[in-house]
């Protein structure tokens, strides 16, 4: 599982994301 940081509207969240 990866942390994927995502630009959402206000603030970055951080996605985590299975490679």
């Amino acid at each position: 599982v990866t942390m994927l940081p995502v630009l959402s509207s206000p603030p970055l969240s951080v996605v985590p994301v299975t490679m």
